[in-house]
């Protein structure tokens, strides 16, 4: 019984805000959103940095300002080692997209501009030249 019912509440916790998960009073509710947590992050910031090259190869200029944002904040907190894994097909993704930066907002092409000099100061002048 007691099985069914902690199932049942790691499930609708699954629903909860991240932070009211994190909150939560059951441990196994908060230790699920922890591991949720690390699983979103590899994901995001693994060995090659798939998900990061995809969200700012976007089509729409707002939704790559917004990975620009998170990649700016994740960049900030990083080492250089973990930038030397996500930095090249990162940059690639942003040259590849450049000849049509003319066309997004200027704001889209100053924060590509923080992302770069970033990646310089984390050791990674190869991969953005």
């Amino acid at each position: 019984m007691a099985e069914r019912y902690q199932g049942g509440l790691l499930k609708a916790a699954k629903q909860l805000p991240l932070s009211e998960q994190v909150g939560h009073k059951d441990w196994e509710v908060r230790s699920q959103a922890y591991d949720g947590m690390v699983a979103a992050c590899e994901s995001a910031y693994g060995s090659n940095g798939p998900l990061l090259a995809k969200t700012v190869g976007d089509d729409s200029a707002r939704a790559v300002g917004k990975a620009l944002d998170a990649l700016q904040a994740y960049l900030l907190l990083t080492t250089s080692d973990q930038a030397a894994r996500i930095a090249q097909p990162i940059c690639e993704v942003i040259a590849s997209g450049a000849g049509t930066l003319r066309h997004h907002i200027s704001t889209v092409v100053h924060k590509v501009g923080i992302v770069c000099a970033l990646f310089v100061e984390l050791d990674q002048p190869d991969a953005v030249l």
